[in-house]
């Protein structure tokens, strides 16, 4: 289990959209109620679906009511100019699946944890990923005392409480952050894992940082020295604010120097060079940064990469045109309707007719007819965004990736899951053989994630397969032949099936119900008329 906060640009937050986006139906697929037979069901089809949601400390349990009760306890504080919302996210272990009691009490302890325990928030659980997790929104006023209460040093103890709760609730344990273990920088390696892109802090790292060190570490070290070493890979270094930031000359991009290493701090440099010099000369670059993907160089990712860029390169100018088309009609739609409220405003305010009530009425009613506008030209944007999207998608790297391994792309598939590591955990049932892999399974249509797992998905449940190791999702017959037909295209015959003792006892069970002509952990289950169920799949 992980808990993160998650940061918002500063004078961004809003309790209001991110309820909205907390309270979403279609991200609690999972959890929400089966759609009956008959008149119920036409009727449960026709009316929209409800948001499972959580509301603590608030005197409502509606939503729309409770997000204005929020929205008056934060109007209280006047004095602080921090963000008022706190979002934070609760994140489990793959296949696990906690009742509302356990996540109750985990949201409690938490928030509680950090200083949060008496404050107001919306909760929503999403089961849209491969990882049920738990948004939570919590205003960060003290509905009591109107203070903006910052908390310090969350991480750490959101961390404790994650390791206590683990052990009490019996969830599978996840490293979480160690408090006496550096960290990379955080948006750096955020935006690699999103777009499969090399950062510039990456790039650094591999190809100068050694340099960079031997210079500091010499006998004569000096700004010209360090310049010189820099320019050699297309980078410079200049102050900005409190400290150093390493600037890429070509592109423009920088990052902090601290970042890259903390050897590179402006303390330490200044301590070693003195104070700070420019670069009279620019020295010719051997190497420069340029954007390529976080994978290993290959004749096949070269050629994916080429393409990828075609694809990009072909769709951007479009969709940069329509964006800027929409956002234009937009602004003209907004700066049309605010012009007449400011006219009618200005002729009640002059009316010698009116009484000071009645301008009152008419203050109020422009008010809500600008908040209606802005929401109707929110609404005409997102489904002009949405057909745009559709047409042109901006796809990144990583996204190009899954959607040519969803064509059955064996390369992007083992490049998806190149250096994720083992994305199965060792406690859970799944079946495995070291050997021969065959990605696809070309008789069940699929979805691939971020880190290359291919999901296949079923009437009942689903199946996982991560490479080396098939999951299933659930203990459900379908599933679990579903399941051994995958493991048996990808490694055979001879097959492992890890777990508890009734995960292992179902899956030979299924096997030799189905005619499955197959050995389980050494074991041969051999079934006559095998052959008879030869090439039958799962029922969907």
């Amino acid at each position: 289990m992980i808990a993160k906060r998650i940061p918002t640009p500063k004078n961004t937050s809003s309790i209001k959209r991110l309820s909205k986006y907390i309270a979403d139906p279609g991200k609690q697929k999972e959890i929400q109620p089966k759609t009956q037979n008959g008149i119920q069901g036409l009727a449960s089809y026709m009316d929209k679906p409800e948001a499972i949601v959580r509301i603590s400390n608030c005197c409502f349990d509606d939503m729309p009511e409770a997000i204005k009760e929020i929205q008056a306890t934060q109007k209280k504080n006047t004095r602080s100019q921090n963000e008022k919302t706190y979002h934070l996210v609760i994140s489990f272990r793959e296949g696990e699946r906690p009742d509302q009691e356990t996540l109750a009490a985990i949201e409690d302890r938490i928030t509680a944890r950090i200083g949060f325990g008496e404050h107001q928030r919306i909760s929503a659980l999403h089961t849209d990923t491969n990882n049920w997790h738990l948004h939570v929104a919590i205003n960060k006023v003290h509905p009591g005392t109107f203070r903006n209460v910052e908390p310090y040093y969350d991480k750490f103890k959101m961390l404790e409480a994650c390791r206590e709760l683990e052990k009490e609730f019996g969830l599978l344990p996840d490293n979480g952050v160690q408090p006496n273990k550096p960290t990379p920088m955080n948006p750096a390696k955020d935006k690699e894992a999103h777009t499969g892109i090399k950062s510039l802090v990456s790039w650094i790292r591999e190809k100068a940082v050694t340099e960079i060190k031997e210079i500091l570490a010499g006998d004569n070290p000096s700004w010209p020295e360090l310049h010189k070493v820099l320019n050699r890979y297309g980078l410079t270094i200049r102050p900005r604010g409190a400290g150093f930031v390493i600037q890429d000359i070509g592109s423009g991009l920088t990052v902090k120097a601290s970042s890259v290493d903390r050897a590179f701090s402006k303390k330490k440099i200044e301590n070693i060079l003195g104070g700070y010099q420019g670069s009279k000369v620019i020295h010719t670059a051997k190497e420069q940064y340029k954007e390529e993907p976080v994978q290993a160089a290959t004749p096949a990712r070269d050629r994916l990469w080429q393409q990828y860029k075609d694809e990009r390169d072909k769709t951007r100018p479009a969709r940069g045109e329509h964006l800027k088309s929409i956002n234009g009609q937009r602004r003209e739609y907004l700066q049309g309707v605010f012009a007449d409220i400011r006219r009618r405003k200005q002729e009640a305010r002059r009316s010698a007719i009116l009484n000071w009530r009645q301008k009152k009425r008419v203050y109020a009613t422009l008010q809500v007819e600008r908040l209606k506008a802005m929401e109707k030209a929110s609404l005409m944007y997102d489904r002009n965004r949405g057909l745009i999207d559709a047409r042109y998608p901006g796809f990144t790297w990583t996204a190009f990736l899954q959607q040519q391994a969803e064509s059955g792309n064996e390369t992007a598939v083992k490049m998806l899951r190149q250096g994720k590591g083992q994305s199965i955990h060792d406690q859970a049932n799944f079946i495995v053989r070291k050997g021969k892999q065959q990605p696809i399974y070309q008789k069940m249509k699929c979805r691939v994630d971020k880190r290359g797992r291919i999901k296949y998905q079923l009437r009942n449940g689903w199946v996982l397969d991560a490479g080396r190791r098939v999951q299933p999702g659930s203990l459900d017959y379908n599933v679990l032949v579903a399941a051994l037909q995958i493991s048996i295209g990808k490694y055979g015959k001879k097959i492992e099936v890890r777990g508890n003792e009734e995960f292992v006892e179902r899956v030979t069970r299924a096997a030799r119900d189905h005619r499955l002509n197959v050995s389980i952990n050494g074991q041969q289950v051999t079934v006559k008329g095998a052959g008879q169920q030869k090439g039958k799949g799962a029922g969907r």
